[in-house]
């Protein structure tokens, strides 16, 4: 554990941010105004800043005034697919045709709708859960139907036994499963996480690969909470998350991230953000 009155001293290069449930809270599904402030000042500061989030792209995208922020980077999809700062792929390891094949073929046997996002983001069967699940994640969908065979890097279950989902996807050989929240289950390729993005990002800025500052919130997030130089973990984060962190942030609600960095003396808090209502409202 790192000493609290040291963070500071710690030299990083680049600062990543989870987004659900740490850039963005469950309740607002917004950007604060404090927290665009503290980025606009990081990045004044020289730091690299960007997301490392199991959203695909086009879900990141569509919320409301992230793109705005002028990002240095994007680590999508639980680290399958990488974008640089000007929006361009500079990576990608996502599911193969054959691999979605065997998870879908396996999710209409053991009856277990999919949330699948790529270009087309559908749910593959109904079920009483999906209102809750899109609320929670403040996300939309073009349809319920059976997937179409296009390439999509995002999988994940919406179902209440997820120790179920755990053992039937397992059956997959080079699937990883972790899980995201309590209906979900997230599905990656062995081998392929937030770290791995997030190397192959700092690699792209010429950076040593592990001196970055990360945040999250949830057990997707603890190997990039273990790998980052420093790491913080939001103050409802879960257990696994609070396990990988060196710091367990004091609640400030959706102030919580920019009053610990103004503790560390990464940020003064004097950069004025011209929008001083929450981005999105």
């Amino acid at each position: 554990m790192i000493n609290s009155k040291t963070a500071n001293t710690i030299p990083v290069s680049a600062v990543f941010f989870d987004i659900d449930g740490t850039l963005l809270d469950f309740e607002t599904h917004s950007l604060s105004a404090s927290t665009v402030s503290a980025i606009r000042e990081l990045k004044s500061r020289g730091l690299k800043v960007a997301v490392a989030t199991s959203r695909p792209w086009r879900t990141m995208a569509e919320i409301p005034g992230l793109l705005d922020l002028d990002l240095d980077g994007y680590v999508t999809a639980s680290g399958g697919q990488v974008y640089d700062g000007n929006q361009k792929l500079i990576y990608d390891a996502s599911f193969s045709i054959p691999q979605l094949r065997q998870i879908t073929s396996l999710a209409v046997q053991n009856d277990i709708p999919l949330y699948m996002a790529g270009d087309d983001i559908l749910i593959t069967a109904s079920t009483p859960l999906i209102p809750a699940f899109l609320e929670k994640y403040h996300i939309s969908i073009d349809g319920v139907h059976p997937w179409n065979g296009e390439h999509t890097p995002l999988v994940t279950t919406i179902t209440e036994d997820t120790d179920n989902a755990i053992r039937v996807f397992s059956q997959i050989p080079g699937l990883l499963l972790v899980k995201g929240g309590p209906v979900n289950v997230d599905m990656r390729p062995d081998g392929l996480d937030k770290p791995e993005g997030i190397h192959r990002l700092m690699e792209h800025w010429n950076l040593p690969v592990q001196s970055y500052l990360a945040f999250g919130d949830t057990q997707i997030d603890a190997g990039m909470l273990q790998d980052a130089r420093i790491s913080a973990a939001m103050p409802w984060a879960d257990q696994d998350a609070r396990a990988a962190a060196d710091f367990i942030l004091e609640d400030h609600r959706e102030n919580s991230l920019s009053e610990w960095l103004k503790s560390q003396g990464f940020i003064t808090g004097e950069a004025k953000d011209s929008n001083r209502e929450k981005t999105g409202n």
